[in-house]
């Protein structure tokens, strides 16, 4: 069929297509085709002298004998359950800070929104331990209640405490998505509550926070997924190259990158990737419950 055959619709969408093409070669090239690809690899003891199709031995060794996976699985599952908390906290207390109608408070949204869009992970993990050291001295203050440990387990600390201070240094995205959700709230609800004699601490937990349930669940997925995966950067880092942190993502990059495992590193990959996935689906399964209609 010649262009000059096509009708007005059929070249338009003959047109959309060729300009979204780039994107969807890009996607098919470096999404679809390693997502499948990794899939079939995780099922091979592969090498660069040859592989071998060994069925589920790769899941099987990872759930079962590997003791380095659920030290790294149990030390990022840690880290999460430490960090979520504070920076879903931490956002929310900024959103209710850059909610008010005060003058120049556009000047600190961007502020605190800077971060994000200034400074890449690289950038944070050079700069923000300078800055932690300096406020902070972890062999001092566990000396000052009298706690004694090894080297190991201050470096340990002081890794893990340093990536919760940077994680809370770029919080804008649940800072937004809060603001969004405080702003969405009718103000005429805020009246009714403080003509019934409603303190600004009971509309807080009356109000707002029952309000803010469904943006609280999509900050605290977002946080879920980024606390899982987007710690891997910034821990190496901080480990200056070296594969030393006890991070999960860090486990399968020695794995396939450096120990040329691959077939087992994408099977523990998968393993990973189905935790994160259930623990997201449990958030919005139990969430659920607490969710007010708007």
């Amino acid at each position: 069929m010649r262009l000059r055959e096509l009708n007005y619709r059929q070249k338009n969408i003959l047109m959309s297509y060729i300009a979204i093409s780039p994107w969807l070669i890009g996607f098919a090239v470096f999404f679809v085709f390693p997502l499948l690809f990794s899939i079939i690899l995780s099922f091979f003891k592969w090498s660069f002298n040859g592989s071998t199709f060994v069925w589920f031995d790769n899941y099987k060794y990872a759930l079962f004998e590997d003791k380095d996976f659920w030290y790294s699985l149990g030390v990022t599952l840690g880290y999460g359950v430490v960090s979520i908390p504070f920076t879903i906290l931490f956002s929310f207390i900024l959103a209710l800070l850059i909610n008010q109608k005060v003058k120049g408070i556009g000047f600190f949204r961007m502020v605190y929104f800077l971060p994000v869009v200034a400074a890449s992970d690289v950038v944070v993990a050079k700069i923000g331990p300078e800055i932690f050291s300096k406020m902070v001295n972890v062999s001092v203050t566990l000396e000052t209640f009298g706690i004694q440990v090894s080297q190991n387990v201050q470096n340990f600390i002081s890794l893990f405490s340093t990536l919760i201070t940077l994680g809370l240094w770029r919080v804008g995205i649940q800072m937004l998505i809060f603001l969004a959700g405080l702003q969405s709230i009718d103000p005429q609800v805020y009246e009714a509550a403080e003509i019934d004699g409603a303190s600004w601490w009971k509309s807080l937990w009356a109000i707002t926070i029952p309000l803010l349930g469904p943006f609280t669940v999509i900050n605290i997925v977002f946080t879920v997924i980024e606390s899982f995966t987007n710690v891997f950067t910034i821990a190496r880092v901080l480990a200056r190259g070296r594969s030393v942190t006890p991070f999960f993502m860090d486990y399968v990059y020695r794995l396939s990158f450096e120990e040329y495992k691959l077939g087992y590193g994408s099977a523990v990959s998968w393993i990973f990737l189905f935790i994160v996935i259930s623990l997201v689906l449990l958030v919005y399964y139990y969430s659920q419950r607490f969710l007010v209609e708007r």
